[in-house]
């Protein structure tokens, strides 16, 4: 068999066989997941399985376990923000070290930005005299959302007063200052790539799928309250773009403006002149060359305008 090589310039050819992990020591490391897995992680806690995917999801908790198993400490850097009047975004690289021998060992991307649906809108709660029903606890931790709504009603959410949870109705509304949110933006794009990184380190994605507790449901799947799997999205890699070393947008975002193409009629020739007019962009070779800042900022503008009307 032809050896796996690469030349280092301070120590000649390196062959990369000569450090690779044994079968036996794979088949270990393995086994001690699954046994971290049953005896210490607890589901719901340190993972839990999200509606739509067929694998549990590693969460914050689990994440931090297993770099104590493995005596891995996350060092994380901001390699990308946006802190604008109107607009908070993070993109934070968490690299691994090995403890003992202060190795560097995987590292992983996350993102986060005040235009998710979770940070974009706020709820103007105003409780019921109804207190929530002990079957919607039941129903939410089997993730069944079509029980949880018919048990407190299409629109209502829940809200605690004093102790007790109560039945509340909602108005939703935009929330006008990203800044009471900026710590939770970046905690949430440092916990996302510290999920990133404990997969990459542990090689652990057969056994946890990626973080996606915090996905809009659309992206995971859902029709009528029922989820239904799709492909995990995959997390932007930072790579050169159009304004410099910019994360590019990810695929969930490539396809979003695919579907607003769609939904807006515009021609496949038109398309880049369309996006460098709605950007203010001199030229696009690529779709794919749009930052994840942009994307948001095309994907916000298409789904504000209206289709145009007969064929």
């Amino acid at each position: 068999m032809e050896e796996i090589a690469r030349y280092d310039a301070q120590h000649g050819v390196v062959n990369f066989e000569d450090y690779a992990m044994n079968t036996a020591s794979l088949v270990k490391q393995v086994k001690l997941i699954q046994d971290v897995m049953a005896q210490v992680m607890k589901d719901g806690e340190h993972y839990g399985k999200i509606p739509g995917t067929n694998k549990p999801t590693l969460l914050k908790p689990g994440a931090e376990k297993l770099c104590m198993v493995f005596r891995l400490e996350p060092d994380y850097a901001i390699i990308r923000e946006f802190r604008e009047d109107t607009f908070i975004a993070y993109t934070v690289k968490c690299t691994l070290k090995h403890i003992p021998t202060g190795q560097s060992i995987a590292s992983g991307v996350g993102s986060c930005n005040s235009r998710e649906e979770k940070y974009r809108w706020r709820y103007q709660e105003d409780a019921t005299d109804k207190q929530v029903p002990k079957e919607y606890w039941a129903a939410r931790t089997a993730g069944d959302t079509k029980e949880m709504k018919r048990l407190i009603g299409e629109g209502m959410r829940t809200v605690k007063v004093e102790g007790v949870w109560w039945i509340a109705n909602a108005t939703k509304v935009a929330n006008d200052n990203p800044w009471d949110l900026d710590n939770t933006i970046m905690k949430m794009a440092c916990k996302r790539a510290l999920v990133a990184a404990t997969l990459n380190a542990t090689a652990a994605s057969d056994i946890f799928t990626q973080d996606v507790e915090d996905m809009p449901s659309d992206l995971v799947g859902h029709q009528n309250g029922d989820m239904k799997s799709k492909e995990p999205v995959k997390q932007p890699q930072a790579k050169s773009s159009t304004d410099g070393n910019s994360t590019r947008l990810s695929e969930a975002q490539m396809r979003k403006i695919q579907v607003e193409f769609s939904r807006l009629k515009v021609a496949e020739a038109d398309k880049h002149k369309w996006v460098c007019d709605a950007l203010g962009l001199p030229a696009l070779e690529s779709m794919k060359d749009l930052t994840v800042a942009q994307a948001i900022s095309l994907i916000d503008t298409m789904t504000k305008m209206e289709a145009p009307k007969g064929e």
